[in-house]
């Protein structure tokens, strides 16, 4: 029963990495510099596109995406992965937001620093306010 388990994530493993292949082929991407682009080594790219590891986690899956985006791997992650990526953002939103509220006052006097998130978080609002339809 266990090697039937192995055989699933073996063929999903295989599958994906087909597709991910194929995609990046036909964008004319290399493997380096799509690797570079998903912030990924290129040698665990490679393996995953082989077939010999799993598929990445949502944050590198969502990069593919945005670099792959008229590829079937692209449309199928999308369809599948909408619900897992919403709430993966929701959760990452939750954990900057208690992680602000534990940095120290004096630590918000590093204008350098509050600008970057100021920055950062401005551009997390403009895109929910860009997609987000009228009410």
């Amino acid at each position: 029963m266990a090697k039937q388990g192995i055989s699933k994530n073996s063929d999903l493993n295989r599958r994906f990495g087909e597709l991910l292949r194929n995609a990046r082929q036909e964008s004319g991407l290399t493997m380096r510099e799509l690797a570079r682009r998903i912030d990924m080594d290129a040698t665990h790219l490679s393996r995953i596109e082989r077939g010999l590891v799993g598929p990445p986690k949502w944050p590198k899956i969502a990069g593919l995406i945005c670099h792959l985006p008229s590829s079937p791997l692209a449309r199928a992650l999308e369809k599948s992965g909408n619900k897992i990526a919403r709430g993966a953002a929701q959760q990452a939103a939750n954990q900057t937001l208690t992680l602000l509220l534990a940095v120290p006052a004096r630590d918000f006097m590093d204008r350098d620093w509050c600008t970057a998130m100021k920055d950062i978080l401005d551009s997390c609002v403009g895109i929910i306010e860009k997609k987000m339809p009228p009410a």
